[in-house]
């Protein structure tokens, strides 16, 4: 009968060791992380010969000096997935969650949220989705918005432009009722001293339907390494990092709180799971010594 009661005890107290470590277990992430880029200003900035600059850039620098970890900056414009997919990057840190994507790719929970806005000229503004239909809008070239746009409108005629910058360029010039775009960059754009449209007035319209959710993204089998580094940008959150670094690129996250809202509770969930299961097999522990007391 000892034998029995030391074999259970020693079951039970393995099971618990096993469940602490898959609960908080800290998953390593290598040396070195291959990260990919691209000019999307003011996040990423190219700017050769020397490391990429921007938000995003130095948000996850300050992440690997947490972490004790460097980063190798790779240029994936125009082939981001193709870099992700054949293992050229290890992570791409700002990845936009669509349907297609999600299939492929192990995605963080989001962390980063982006607000389009519908730019036209103030004598004749576009004020809504519903507006769409039949009219010719400026796009970024191969972006998901010129995906919403068609599934919003499909027919209206999509102008694109090759550049952040270039976005305007058709409202600017009379050839297209609206542009759209990434709400921080405008406001960059439009800050500058020789900003597009100068003399024209234009009406901004944000469009609930244009707002995207980004995560850290890796193959499926780095997904570890992209939650772990999703993991410290919440850290970077709530210590008012994020916020701090974002002021250096006038990059303010006031549409963020609905996303790290919902990671903070995550958080608090998995935690309270955790502690309740302890709690659980301990309690199972206590009846187990009793009844073998009784016995």
């Amino acid at each position: 009968m000892r034998k029995v009661r030391v074999l259970l005890l020693s079951a039970a107290l393995l099971f618990l060791v096993v469940l602490l470590f898959f609960s908080f277990r800290s998953d390593p992430l290598p040396r070195t992380l291959r990260v990919g880029y691209f000019n999307f200003s003011p996040y990423m900035i190219p700017s050769p010969p020397q490391a990429p600059s921007g938000f995003i850039i130095s948000v996850f620098e300050e992440l690997a000096r947490r972490r004790g970890i460097q980063l190798v900056w790779v240029d994936t414009t125009g082939r981001i997935e193709q870099a992700l997919a054949a293992g050229e990057i290890d992570l791409y840190p700002l990845f936009l969650r669509t349907p297609a994507r999600l299939s492929r790719f192990a995605f963080s929970d989001p962390w980063w949220q982006t607000t389009l806005v519908l730019v036209s000229p103030a004598r004749q503004p576009v004020r809504s989705a519903s507006e769409l239909p039949g009219k010719t809008i400026g796009v970024f070239t191969g972006s998901y918005t010129a995906q919403i746009v068609q599934r919003l409108a499909p027919d209206a005629r999509l102008v694109p432009a090759g550049a952040i910058q270039d976005v305007l360029e058709p409202v600017c010039a009379g050839r297209a009722h609206a542009s759209v775009a990434e709400a921080r960059a405008l406001q960059l754009l439009l800050a500058r001293a020789n900003r597009p449209c100068p003399g024209l007035d234009l009406h901004v319209q944000p469009i609930p339907e244009f707002t995207l959710d980004y995560s850290v993204a890796a193959l499926p089998s780095r997904q570890t390494w992209a939650n772990a580094l999703q993991d410290e940008i919440l850290d970077m959150t709530i210590d008012g990092s994020l916020a701090n670094l974002g002021a250096r690129w006038n990059v303010y996250s006031t549409n963020q709180f609905g996303v790290f809202r919902d990671l903070l509770l995550l958080r608090n969930r998995t935690v309270v799971l955790s502690l309740t299961v302890l709690l659980l097999l301990l309690a199972l522990l206590a009846f187990v010594r009793m009844y073998f007391q009784m016995r």
